[in-house]
């Protein structure tokens, strides 16, 4: 097997784990936790994917995120206390809670519809996807970004799938990625989760510890793309 095949195989199994990756935490910040939800996350439905955190250096934040499932079992109709948690800290004003929208984040004056918007709808046309009618949020709102990440690493799999042994593809998606990721996420979401760490009336610790989780996944991811994009350039040398 050639190396740049190899590399490619290694890509598609990566992207596989990094859309599923997105996709769980765009559903983590769109919508409350169900019973179901809670039921199986207590049961340890998440371990493994704790685990593959924990392998890329984010066991800190991965104790954040198990501790505070820990915590379900000792407050009393949790799933009720957890969907107050969520209206707090993502759907009321945006001085006491941590309202998830780049707009607010990127200096245009906090307003929600704004030049961030305008561009996520831009690239969501680009893309081909449309935010669901049943998701009455703005298309800034972090849990689309984090969904695009998710469609665009799904695609990168059948796209390589469909390819020979070429390395250009894989270049140009994964610098066009990390364009993204730190354009269109790092610029504000670690700024978002400051803000996050400082809302005071949760009963749970699961949002904040999640706000976290995030943040160093997305620098990991970033650290992940550099590193491939790197790799790739060295073998057209």
């Amino acid at each position: 097997m050639s190396e740049i095949r190899a590399i490619i195989n290694e890509a598609k199994v990566v992207a596989k784990m990094r859309g599923e990756t997105y996709q769980w935490f765009a559903r983590i910040f769109a919508n409350e936790l169900t019973e179901s939800d809670v039921t199986l996350y207590q049961e340890g439905a998440l371990n493994t994917l704790l685990a593959l955190f924990s392998e890329i250096g984010l066991a800190l934040e991965v104790d954040q995120v198990k501790s505070a499932i820990d915590r379900f079992s000792e407050i009393e109709h949790v799933e009720v206390e957890l969907r107050a948690d969520f209206a707090s800290c993502f759907l009321l004003d945006d001085q006491s809670g941590a309202i998830p929208y780049a707009s607010l984040y990127l200096g245009d004056g906090d307003m929600m519809y704004a030049e961030a918007e305008r561009k996520m709808r831009e690239l969501l046309s680009k893309s081909g996807l449309a935010i669901l009618d049943s998701f009455k949020e703005p298309s800034d709102h972090l849990a689309i970004y984090l969904a695009l990440l998710q469609k665009w690493c799904e695609q990168l799999v059948r796209d390589l799938e469909a390819q020979d042994e070429d390395s250009t593809l894989l270049k140009s998606e994964y610098i066009a990625q990390q364009t993204f990721l730190q354009e269109g996420l790092l610029l504000w979401v670690p700024l978002w989760n400051e803000r996050l760490q400082r809302v005071t009336n949760c009963r749970c610790t699961f949002y904040s510890a999640m706000g976290s989780l995030l943040v160093a996944y997305l620098l990991a991811d970033n650290d992940y793309l550099t590193a491939e994009i790197e790799r790739l350039i060295a073998l057209d040398v």
